[in-house]
């Protein structure tokens, strides 16, 4: 075979001389021989049949799916908030109570004790305040009244006019 630069100073393709070699010719020859094969058209239907059969399984598949894959997601979700919520609460610390349920949830420890007694404090300071304090003002009272006693003198005390300007 001559050089590909060679071929190209006399006119001739590379490529035209390596399909002209012995070894393609014998290729050619080859494929030439065989028989050729026209498909039936019974082969065509049974091909088509399974093609069809292939895609409504498919389809089947991906309606199932559509179905399920909700329904899984759901599963879980609902397994995850029975492990969350069967887990006992016990295990955890005294110290990981929120400051703003009370002192005496954190002595107790758990959750709905100090629930609980926010809310009895919480409805205490109304009973004894009234509409219109907020307990901020009953608790600051009730320390400057414990602290000078009952003998305090009648500055910190109502007066009428006290009373008529509510």
């Amino acid at each position: 075979m001559m050089n590909e630069r060679e071929a190209m100073n006399r006119g001739t393709d590379p490529m035209e001389e390596r399909l002209q070699s012995a070894a393609q010719q014998a290729m050619r020859s080859v494929v030439k021989a065989l028989p050729d094969d026209t498909l039936s058209m019974a082969w065509r239907s049974g091909l088509n049949e399974r093609l069809l059969a292939e895609k409504n399984r498919h389809q089947r598949r991906q309606r199932v799916a559509w179905f399920l894959r909700p329904a899984l997601g759901l599963g879980l979700a609902g397994a995850l908030a029975a492990v969350l919520l069967v887990h006992p609460m016990t295990a955890r610390s005294p110290r990981s109570v929120p400051l703003a349920l009370g002192s005496h949830a954190q002595s107790s420890g758990s959750i709905e004790a100090g629930l609980v007694s926010t809310h009895r404090e919480a409805s205490m300071a109304m009973d004894v305040a009234g509409v219109g304090v907020s307990p901020v003002e009953v608790s600051f009272a009730s320390q400057s009244q414990g602290l000078s006693g009952p003998s305090a003198s009648n500055s910190d005390s109502w007066s009428e006019s006290d009373l008529e300007s509510l």
